[in-house]
């Protein structure tokens, strides 16, 4: 509108609207049309990504269904999409391996204590029966008795041994630490040993500082060194020396027990923390022990923090080295893990 001397003068503009209509009708017939068949391609589209994207949940499914102890070999291949799929697979993969090797640690154990166990259950046995059928005197029964109740005492030994084995590597056995002199428990661990070893020609000598403190179990810690001197002891021969070392490196504590013996050979080293594990000596193992000393000292080594490793060439002696950490500062529990 505009005015115009004394009259207001409107101008309109019109156009027919049968074409915008027309198009209208048009866009919206497509519409309807072209809607459902979009509806269902995107339908197929989106369940063909979906089936695609699911299929490692699939054969991880399947996998899972026909996993046991027999299959436990079987391992998925990840996608390489570095995604929350791949990192599933990954994860049940290991879990695979940790299976496997529980499985083959039980497998292991079953069968090397049926044999540790049978062979004095068996001598006994036939001591017994010897007796029952030829002893004929009391001295006889006597003997017959002493010789059963020594592979009775040595099948008490394989057993007790083993419960406390299972246990600690269950978590069932919590350490105390508390603030140690290993030097005192080092030197009074050797003195159980010096007049053994002074019968048996054996030349034992302990280095260590004078005072080397660090938080362990004493309990433990003793149960270690002991068993390391005994290895010693029983696989060295007269005119051989025992050198047990102490010493701290950093944070660390290093405690060594080499020997000059004979030595172990390669193909041993790898076994010689197993459970029943024991190098055989020209047949003579009746003093060996029972093969669990080493398990308890890697149980007792890892329980605290700390590893054991082996050194030796055959021929040329054998050395022990176990390492702890000492820099706690706190006298807490420590749970011992489960493998």
């Amino acid at each position: 509108p505009f005015p115009h001397r004394d009259t207001l003068l409107v101008l309109a503009l019109a156009q027919p609207l049968e074409g915008i209509h027309r198009e209208s009708r048009t866009v919206l017939l497509w519409y309807f049309w072209t809607l459902p068949v979009l509806l269902v391609f995107l339908g197929s589209l989106a369940w063909q990504m979906a089936g695609h994207a699911l299929l490692p949940l699939r054969q991880l499914s399947k996998a899972a269904e026909v996993v046991s102890s027999e299959t436990l070999s079987l391992r998925i291949s990840p996608r390489g999409a570095q995604d929350e799929v791949d990192a599933l697979t990954v994860q049940f993969n290991e879990m695979l391996d940790r299976l496997e090797r529980s499985f083959e640690r039980v497998k292991r154990f079953t069968i090397d204590a049926s044999h540790e166990l049978r062979t004095p259950i068996t001598a006994i046995r036939g001591q017994l029966e010897v007796a029952l059928i030829t002893a004929k005197s009391t001295e006889e029964y006597r003997a017959a008795i002493e010789t059963a109740m020594e592979d009775v005492e040595r099948l008490s030994k394989i057993v007790r041994s083993l419960l406390l084995l299972s246990q600690a590597e269950s978590g069932q056995v919590v350490l105390q630490l508390v603030l140690v002199d290993l030097s005192t428990a080092v030197k009074e661990a050797a003195g159980h040993f010096e007049l053994p070893a002074a019968a048996k020609g054996l030349r034992l000598s302990v280095v260590a500082p004078e005072h080397c403190m660090a938080h362990v179990d004493p309990i433990q810690f003793e149960r270690l060194a002991m068993n390391l001197l005994s290895n010693a002891f029983k696989y060295t021969r007269p005119g051989d020396n025992i050198t047990v070392t102490l010493s701290r490196f950093e944070d660390d504590v290093i405690f060594t027990v080499s020997d000059t013996g004979p030595g172990i050979a390669a193909e041993h080293l790898p076994f010689l923390f197993d459970r029943f594990y024991r190098v055989r000596d020209d047949g003579h193992d009746e003093d060996k022990g029972i093969g669990l000393g080493l398990s308890f000292v890697q149980w007792i080594a890892q329980a605290h923090g700390g590893n054991v490793e082996v050194r030796s060439t055959e021929g040329q002696g054998a050395a022990f080295v176990v390492t702890l950490p000492a820099g706690d500062t706190s006298n807490s529990l420590r749970v011992l893990p489960i493998d």
